[in-house]
């Protein structure tokens, strides 16, 4: 499921990212963030990069808690970073992978 998608600069090659998430059957949850366009082939020198966040079945209840305890009423937008820092603030089983 898409939960995030945001696109700037120019209509015919625009630069961006999006956010999917997805459980899995065994209960984990995975998360992925794309950056696309322009700016990321200036950033990393290819079109796409993208991250991959895998949080295990046991602690999906626990990231989840975390994750509300984290950003209620926080004006600060979540990002990979961030999650791996709530991810190891409160010893929850994650594993990122990039491109």
């Amino acid at each position: 499921m898409e939960i995030y998608r945001n696109s700037w600069g120019d209509e015919e090659d625009p630069s961006g990212n999006f956010v999917t998430a997805e459980f899995k059957p065994d209960g984990s949850l995975i998360f992925t963030k794309v950056d696309f366009g322009k700016s990321t082939r200036e950033f990393k020198g290819q079109d796409d990069w993208e991250y991959i966040v895998y949080i295990d079945g046991e602690d999906v209840q626990k990231f989840t808690l975390e994750l509300l305890k984290t950003t209620f009423d926080s004006r600060r937008p979540m990002t990979v970073s961030r999650v791996e820092r709530i991810c190891r603030n409160a010893d929850i089983s994650y594993e990122t992978i990039t491109d």
